[in-house]
């Protein structure tokens, strides 16, 4: 009768791969504590409990509720997988890029519901919110020809479309409200870096805050768009 060798529990257990390790990063991995103060991240490199407390917080205030989330934040690995004593690196926004954040909090979600709200109180039956996108939106407005821009007649191709140029500070219709959101959206969409240098994040506010005003009026929503605005721009950066 050929011999087996009869593993104990304790053994199969110990030596088995974790699936858990397998299917996710070493990051992903939950903290160990381990002896002598240290603390398992993952990736067979103890850590200090004094490199533990010393790592920050980054606070970011929730928009509906206006209550800290907090969340800290994680190690910076090297492109060579951490090999090595791993570290732990805190930034915070620049004021260009939080004036990019804020502006395009601003347009994807406060410019684009005008657009959106404005195509159902001009009878259109639409799909939900979330299924357009400011482009998606532009091009129905477009195609139903409702709020044709002022001096349309002068554009080069079509009623619509055009550049800054095209827009005069006294074309306040409908459509050139809509004509400036497209311009602001491509502003910010075709930036080569995630940044709005502050002379350009007033001017778009001073431009925003102009139609917002408009956009009441014309819509009279429950929440005026103004206030939304208002919201988004008191927002501190939290770090």
């Amino acid at each position: 009768m050929p011999f087996t060798k009869k593993l104990d529990r304790k053994s199969t257990e110990s030596t088995r791969t974790p699936d858990v390790y397998n299917a996710f990063s070493q990051t992903s991995m939950p903290n160990k504590v381990l002896k002598h103060g240290h603390t398992f991240t993952g990736n067979n490199q103890p850590q200090s409990r004094v490199q533990k407390q010393g790592r920050k917080i980054l606070s970011i205030i929730d928009p509906n509720t206006e209550k800290d989330v907090i969340i800290s934040t994680s190690p910076m690995f090297s492109n060579t997988g951490c090999s090595g004593q791993c570290s732990y690196e805190h930034t915070e926004f620049s004021n260009e890029e939080f004036n990019r954040l804020k502006m395009g909090i601003i347009v994807l979600n406060i410019l684009a519901d005008f657009m959106y709200d404005r195509l159902t109180l001009d009878g259109q039956h639409l799909r939900a919110r979330k299924d357009y996108d400011i482009s998606m939106l532009y091009n129905k407005h477009r195609n139903l020809n409702i709020h044709r821009p002022s001096n349309s007649n002068n554009r080069h191709y079509s009623p619509w479309g055009g550049t800054w140029q095209d827009i005069q500070n006294t074309d306040t219709a409908i459509g050139d409200d809509i004509e400036r959101i497209r311009l602001i959206r491509n502003e910010l969409h075709h930036s080569t870096t995630y940044e709005l240098d502050d002379t350009r994040f007033i001017e778009l506010c001073n431009i925003i805050h102009e139609m917002v005003r408009r956009f009441d009026q014309h819509n009279k929503p429950k929440v005026m768009y103004t206030k939304r605005v208002k919201e988004i721009l008191s927002k501190a950066k939290h770090v």
